[in-house]
């Protein structure tokens, strides 16, 4: 004799809202891996820009230009304006100028029709019958590429010979045609200051402008 034993349904029936609850919480834990997934590879995206960025501000971010003129009349746009005087603190990051006051051999002359760019118009004389100049920059060790410009749109009684950290950056000797000295070299700092010099054989030596630049 068989006996049919009956359970109620209850039991085993799975539920229409029991679906859509194990539904809805696997779609949430398929949600939660995937955004966990984007946010760690977005916090070693940003730790790998910050290394990044850590290196580049020792390195090119570190640039300076400056414009030799005198103490009258505006600089040139994005450089600083060295107007002859000691060697001190010119802002809150930088310090540069002379071993002694040179506001007075500053030059300023007009425009000509071949120059008129405000670099080429203004200079400092490095040396006079009584002095001979040296102008440095406050900078942190390292190396550096440091364009010099020579000259003088005017004059060309003069035979350029400059040093930087000791290294023959210009050396010309200007006539009615080369009126200017572009030369651009690297040297390397080792004692926090980049120096700018007479070289032996200079004669009226003259600077218009200096671009530095750290490349390491």
């Amino acid at each position: 004799m068989s006996i049919l034993v009956l359970y109620p349904l209850a039991m085993y029936a799975t539920t229409t809202a029991d679906i859509q609850f194990n539904t809805a919480k696997a779609k949430q834990e398929r949600q939660k891996a995937f955004y966990d997934s984007l946010t760690k590879k977005y916090t070693l995206f940003i730790q790998g820009l910050r290394t990044e960025l850590a290196k580049g501000s020792t390195t090119s971010n570190i640039s300076y230009k400056i414009n030799f003129q005198t103490n009258i009349g505006t600089g040139y746009p994005g450089y600083f304006s060295d107007r002859g005087y000691i060697y001190g603190a010119r802002s809150s990051t930088t310090t540069y100028g002379w071993n002694i006051i040179s506001t007075s051999t500053a030059r300023q002359r007009s425009p000509t029709a071949t120059t008129t760019d405000l670099r080429y118009l203004t200079f400092n004389q490095m040396q006079t019958s009584t002095s001979s100049r040296i102008w440095e920059i406050a900078v942190p060790n390292g190396t550096y590429t440091v364009r010099v410009v020579a000259g003088d749109p005017l004059d060309y009684n003069s035979l350029y010979k400059i040093n930087v950290e000791g290294v023959l950056a210009n050396n010309l000797t200007p006539n009615i045609r080369t009126r200017f000295s572009d030369r651009t070299i690297t040297v390397s700092v080792a004692d926090g200051k980049l120096s700018i010099t007479n070289a032996p054989g200079a004669i009226n030596n003259k600077i218009n402008f200096v671009e530095i630049t750290k490349v390491n």
